[in-house]
């Protein structure tokens, strides 16, 4: 009888770190984005809903990639929307990733702000990632760049629920010995 409880206590924890191991990968690294801002159509201010705050001028390009991204290529053309602060959404897509805002800090003297927000794999291979993205003009002028680069929370890894199996394996091995 005991045996059977020690074979399903360990089945169980096997089945528990299977999932675990099996997760997909995070997002992570960096993509720098160029392009242009029409400045004349710009306030860089919220408070006005329904209204572009920034108006970027569609398509931008990638500029680097590096992780995730190393599989863009420099000059890539990237979708990118108009920006109303008061209503995060989505900034920019390139191939399969989206980054979408869902809060700013905004610089309006430097025609320049900060988003926090999420980077998703549309294609479902990699899971999605925390971002944050910083936006800045070039001198007044209306070429612009932003660097996106994800932020990943540091997870519990199977591996230590695995190690733990294994020691509670090991010990009841002992333990057989000793009896034996």
């Amino acid at each position: 009888m005991i045996e059977k409880i020690k074979m399903l206590g360990l089945a169980t924890a096997f089945a528990v770190a299977a999932p675990l191991a099996a997760s997909a990968a995070t997002i992570s690294g960096q993509i720098d984005i160029g392009g242009t801002v029409n400045l004349d159509n710009s306030d860089f201010m919220a408070g006005d809903a329904g209204v572009a705050d920034v108006d970027l001028n569609d398509p931008g390009f990638v500029v680097i990639g590096t992780e995730s991204f190393a599989g863009l290529f420099l000059g890539q053309s990237v979708s990118l929307f108009d920006i109303d602060f008061d209503a995060p959404g989505v900034i920019w897509e390139v191939a399969n990733f989206v980054f979408t805002a869902t809060s700013f800090a905004i610089d309006t003297a430097e025609n320049a702000f900060t988003a926090v927000g999420t980077i998703s794999d549309t294609d479902g291979v990699l899971e999605d990632g925390a971002g944050f993205m910083q936006f800045t003009t070039q001198n007044g002028q209306t070429l612009v760049s932003f660097s996106s680069t994800t932020t990943t929370p540091v997870p519990v890894p199977a591996a230590g629920l695995m190690l733990i199996t294994g020691l509670g394996g090991l010990a009841a091995a002992r333990r057989r010995r000793k009896a034996a």
